[in-house]
């Protein structure tokens, strides 16, 4: 007997969106709401047997009453269609079952995974092992906590923890070893926590992370997916089913050379009022373009959803090429070493230096 789920994870739902505005912060919020409905859809459309959330489904375990009666709605959804439900907790969420308490009725379908419950769900063909995750035990493996049983047909893991093998990791929850996914004798492994869809499949067992269905930051920029999982005679395949989200994009500008009109100029061929746009700038800039955050943002914060400006650059006092003084002769003779094509770091901090201190002597002021 063949078997259908749909893996997903890291909805986030209730994400803070710090630096928006309030009212592209209310947008954001409610779009990562939705997002639970077009998941939704593509189970029912499917025609899956269940759907995995591995952790953080919320941002946090403080989520008000009107978020959580409409997530439950959406398993509501699902379960009268004969979908069963099954979500651990995350380290965002992880007082998940504490936060349902008193929302809607019991429905035997929605299975949520805690602490201290018995956390393996026994069907026909197919045994579920959800792993919840607990701050107390967050340094070790999650699959430690695993323990297969002897049944018949399909096994699958549900953890939120961090595969050693990940890029660009930057935190240690859960951490898990591939070796330990080789010999869980899953016959796949729902992985939540990090952010972008990722193999993480070691031996026979298929292991994945789904990632976050929506674009949380520019962190994850790029294609968001449910991940669509089935079981047969021939083996267990994973399909990435996209999800629309919200598009991030970011951009670099070396600015060196370059007028503030230039750099205008740019924006403008850039400019997406539906987008979230980073733009980072590069390169020499003159003091009298100082600050360009402020005066970007002047401009053009209306023309995109949300505008983050980072200035990576390096200030230097502004020179006319035909100056002759010992200033200005300095200063461009600084800039020519400093637009140099092989310099390295350490040289251009020297240069930087160098410049401090030669213009803090031609003006006559006090070396601090």
């Amino acid at each position: 007997m063949n078997v259908k789920l749909l893996h997903t994870s890291d909805l986030h739902i209730d994400w803070l969106f710090g630096k928006f505005s309030e009212q592209a912060r209310k947008v954001r919020r409610r779009e990562l709401l939705r997002v639970l409905d077009v998941i939704a859809d593509v189970a029912i459309a499917e025609e899956v047997q269940g759907v995995l959330v591995a952790g953080d489904l919320f941002d946090s375990s403080r989520v008000d009453r009107h978020t959580l009666t409409t997530v439950w709605l959406a398993f509501e959804r699902l379960t009268n269609r004969g979908i069963k439900v099954f979500v651990i907790p995350g380290n965002h969420d992880e007082e998940i079952t504490r936060m349902f308490a008193g929302i809607g009725e019991d429905n035997e379908n929605v299975y949520l995974f805690a602490p201290g419950r018995e956390n393996v769900v026994e069907l026909e063909n197919l045994t579920i092992y959800g792993v919840p995750y607990e701050t107390a035990v967050s340094g070790s493996s999650p699959l430690q906590r695993l323990r297969k049983r002897d049944n018949p047909g399909y096994h699958v893991a549900m953890l939120h923890g961090t595969v050693k093998t990940l890029p660009l990791v930057r935190d240690n929850y859960g951490p898990i070893e591939a070796a330990e996914i080789a010999d869980s004798g899953m016959d796949y492994i729902a992985l939540g926590h990090y952010h972008n869809f990722q193999d993480c499949s070691a031996g026979r067992v298929k292991a994945f992370y789904s990632g976050s269905p929506s674009t949380l930051s520019f962190d994850n920029i790029g294609e968001r997916y449910v991940l669509l999982v089935e079981f047969s005679a021939v083996g267990t395949g994973i399909t990435p089913v996209p999800i629309p989200s919200r598009p991030y994009k970011v951009y670099q500008y070396n600015a060196t050379g370059k007028t503030l009109p230039d750099l205008y100029r740019q924006l403008e061929r850039w400019t997406d009022p539906e987008a979230c746009v980073k733009v980072i700038i590069k390169g020499i800039v003159d003091l009298d373009l100082y600050p360009l955050q402020v005066k970007i943002r002047e401009q053009f914060a209306e023309k995109f959803f949300y505008l983050e400006v980072v200035e990576d650059t390096t200030l230097v006092p502004a020179c006319h090429p035909n100056d002759q003084t010992i200033k200005g002769i300095f200063i461009r003779k600084i800039n020519e070493r400093l637009n140099s094509p092989n310099l390295t770091e350490e040289e251009r901090l020297l240069l930087l230096e160098t410049l401090r201190v030669g213009l803090t002597a031609i003006e006559g002021r006090r070396l601090d």
